[in-house]
Order: C-alpha cells, then structure tokens, then sequence
C-alpha cells in the first residue's frame, strides 16, 4: 500500500489537498477525528484524561467538556504535556489499527491527515511518504513526484 502523510502549517492547502484526494475516492485516516474517538464515553482515552485532570472535564451524561478541557490546557503548557501524554499511546494504536484494516482490504492508496505526522511516523512500522504542499504538486520524502519519476 501507498501511504501519504499529508501535513503543514496553517493556511498551507492541506484541506485543498485532502478534498482532491477525497474527491478521487482515496480512503484516508484523519487524526482529528481519531482524536475525538479515542475519548468517547467508555473508552481508555477518556479514561486516561479524567484520571489525569478529574471529573470536572466531564459532562453530565459521561462525554468529554472539550471547553472545560481546554480552559485547563490551553494557557498550561505542563498541562497541555500531559493531556497529549494521555493520549498520544491511544491516537497512535487507532491509526495503527485502521491502517491495519485498510491493509487488508488490499487498498492500494491511503492518505494521512495527521498534523504531527512526524511523532507517529516515529512509531509507523512501514513507511509514510510527505508530501510537500507547494504550488505546483508533490513530492515525497524520497524524491518521487506524484507520477513516479525520480528527480
């Protein structure tokens, strides 16, 4: 399977991108919404995050106060180290365990969104190529354009 780690700063196009991609019927793993899995109700995600900054950061009917949360860590960098602490191990086994799923269904391409994608390719068993988003297409970490021919 062809991985591509889609990245960048703000502003860089990587919505354009990952709409192309979309559009072009590529399966992707978005790590935002990973993120939002990972700390549903019942999960060890949210599990790990009330053991590490208490019930406050729950709502009534047992989901995350994603506000109460962030007036905690937003202006706290210890604090902010610490929820990702919490959550890093459990992002990186659910993008584990769709590309898992994407790999046997025989997929030819998947496509990462993933911001900090170099702290998950620390982790990644099998390569994850970088696209850069320039003005005028692609290129991998390994210096391939997007239609294979070597620079």
């Amino acid at each position: 399977m062809f991985k591509i780690g889609l990245t960048g700063g703000i502003a860089s196009g990587k919505s354009t991108v990952l709409t192309y991609f979309k559009d072009k019927g590529i399966p992707y793993i978005d790590a935002d919404i990973v993120a939002r899995e990972v700390v549903e109700p019942g999960t060890k995600g949210l599990e790990a995050v009330v053991d590490a900054f208490g019930t406050d950061v729950l709502r009534d009917d047992g989901t995350l106060n994603r506000e109460a949360l962030g007036a905690i860590v937003f202006h706290n960098e210890k604090k902010r180290q610490q929820l990702n602490g919490c959550l890093k191990e459990h992002i990186q086994n659910r993008i584990m365990e769709l590309t898992a799923h994407y790999e046997e269904l025989h997929t030819p391409v998947l496509l990462y969104d993933i911001p900090f994608l170099i702290l998950f390719m620390l982790r990644s068993p099998t390569p994850v190529f970088l696209p850069a988003v320039p003005a005028f297409g692609f290129e991998t970490q390994e210096g391939n354009d997007t239609d294979g021919r070597q620079e």
